[in-house]
């Protein structure tokens, strides 16, 4: 009496051997893709930053120039942004009767801090 042999599906052990080969390959892109993500989540937090700064920046140019004064501490934006803070320096020049005006926005990135400035002159 002879045995039929079915060949026509897999085995268990060529499934196994696929699935290996499978995770192996899928596991030499993970890398590519943390360091996409954390490239991707560094440029939101420096184009928002950069916004809050024009923002900032904007708020300075609308109010009068002798009314233009330095906040020297870190100070929290209104409403608060997360993890957002600013400074604004302000510096006369007698010479040419102006004002330099610098905003400059602090941001957490992982462990670093990061700044994003914007200067402006400013005359009355």
């Amino acid at each position: 009496m002879r045995f039929r042999v079915d060949e026509r599906g897999l085995t268990l052990t060529e499934v196994l051997v696929a699935a290996v080969i499978l995770g192996i390959v899928a596991a030499a892109y993970f890398p590519a893709f943390d360091a996409n993500r954390k490239m991707a989540v560094a440029a939101t937090s420096k184009v928002q930053a950069f916004y809050l700064a024009q923002e900032k920046m904007e708020e300075v140019r609308a109010t009068g120039y002798d009314a233009v004064q330095p906040v020297p501490d870190l100070a929290d934006f209104s409403p608060a942004v997360d993890g957002y803070r600013y400074k604004v320096g302000v510096t006369e020049n007698a010479d040419t009767a102006t004002k330099t005006v610098l905003v400059a926005v602090y941001y957490d990135l992982g462990r670093e801090q990061r700044e994003i400035s914007l200067i402006m002159e400013r005359s009355g």
